[in-house]
């Protein structure tokens, strides 16, 4: 399922609208979206990620999504639970290249990258943490997933060498 980021809509000197989507907890940057990449309904804006078709641009201070070639991707840990409930640390790698990978953190502890791809999919590993190593009471779960252009989502705990090596 694809996620619904909200976007601010800001009315310029009565004959333009402009978009603007914060991205991290901070935020960590800016994200200034085409008006063509915005979906709209009653009651609000939001972009739809992954999206497809778009390209980032780099500007003085903030970054600018426009229509392009390539698909952009949200790529973060996803918990079976709600929110982080629990989770004192998580963090993703992406293993799908070429990319450009934009990081930034959701939540204190937390990593999470924004991934502009040719590709159709992103594959990435992610870890995840709870407790202190500290007292010996740390709990770390690792696997990998993927998430598709289409908005589905696969995450298996485990090596993914060894699962595919499995297949042999």
């Amino acid at each position: 399922m694809k996620e619904k980021l909200d976007v601010k809509k800001y009315v310029y000197s009565n004959e333009k609208v402009l978009f603007q989507v914060r991205i991290g907890r901070r935020p960590t940057f800016i994200i200034w979206v085409s008006p063509k990449l915005v979906t709209h309904t009653e009651d609000r804006y939001f972009l739809e990620l992954p999206a497809k078709n778009v390209r980032i641009v780099r500007g003085r201070k903030d970054l600018i999504l426009l229509p392009g070639d390539k698909n952009l991707f949200n790529v973060y840990t996803r918990c079976a639970v709600a929110s982080w409930l629990g989770w004192h640390e998580s963090s993703v790698t992406v293993d799908t290249c070429p990319c450009e990978i934009l990081t930034y953190e959701p939540d204190d502890n937390h990593r999470a990258a924004l991934v502009l791809t040719d590709s159709p999919f992103v594959e990435y590993r992610w870890k995840r943490a709870r407790g202190q190593a500290i007292d010996g009471n740390l709990e770390v779960e690792e696997g990998f997933g993927v998430v598709q252009v289409d908005g589905i989502v696969v995450e298996i705990e485990g090596e993914k060498e060894d699962a595919f090596a499995s297949l042999d």
